[in-house]
């Protein structure tokens, strides 16, 4: 077990960094053993190591490979604004803490609609000028879905490859200030993290399960596993 990986003992333990990340000075002592390991620390993570000390189970290691916790929910600042990454989703209504917390919290959600998800008009201007770039965000619409269609049809190496890798021998590849926007929206603020970081295999298996309903306009896959957004989109 590699003791650069662990968080300190007990979640109550933790003692974060203003800027979120976890501290260097975690203990190196080596364990041998545990009454249950936790793999990852996000929300997941994070919610069973919160039941087990309210069932007073102590004896547990919860194993993160980044530097911070919280798994695909981030706080970054975009443009000198706070910008919190990853929860614009919640999965599922039941048995979900996000879910528990947006109702405590009075965050209003909202199913989404695939049938209109792409179609609905939309306007979009640059902060500097206010510029209507609809067009350009539409053609950045197009390319990704285009890469996107392309890549049920490429088989992911067993090594495996960023998304950010694949994606751009699908012909996504972003450059220019919108596509590079439409890229941030589409992957870190749902995510957690920039592509470059990102498995290509999540991305492989939701488009495997488009590609079974033959279309990427149903996303098939609100349908296996109910999603709300916290905003209306």
């Amino acid at each position: 077990m590699d003791p650069e990986s662990e968080l300190p003992n007990h979640l109550k333990d933790i003692e974060l960094e203003t800027n979120g990340n976890l501290p260097n000075d975690r203990s190196s002592e080596p364990v041998n053993s545990v009454d249950v390991l936790i793999i990852g620390a996000g929300v997941a993570g994070l919610a069973a190591a919160q039941r087990l000390k309210e069932l007073h189970i102590n004896d547990f290691h919860i194993l993160e490979g980044r530097h911070r916790i919280g798994g695909r929910i981030a706080t970054t600042t975009f443009q000198d604004v706070e910008v919190c990454e990853g929860p614009v989703y919640i999965h599922g209504h039941a048995n979900n803490i996000v879910a528990k917390l947006a109702k405590q919290l009075g965050i209003a959600v909202h199913p989404p609609n695939p049938s209109d998800t792409w179609s609905r008009p939309f306007t979009a201007r640059t902060s500097s000028s206010g510029e209507n770039i609809a067009d350009q965000v539409t053609g950045s619409i197009e390319k990704h879905r285009a890469a996107m269609q392309k890549l049920v049809e490429t088989p992911i190496p067993p090594t495996d490859a960023s998304a950010a890798t694949v994606m751009a021998a699908c012909g996504w590849d972003p450059i220019s200030p919108v596509d590079c926007v439409y890229d941030f929206v589409v992957n870190d603020m749902y995510n957690g993290l920039p592509p470059q970081e990102a498995s290509t295999y999540a991305d492989k298996k939701v488009m495997d399960t488009y590609e079974l309903y033959g279309t990427l306009d149903r996303l098939p896959v609100w349908e296996i596993r109910p999603l709300n957004s916290v905003c209306p989109r």
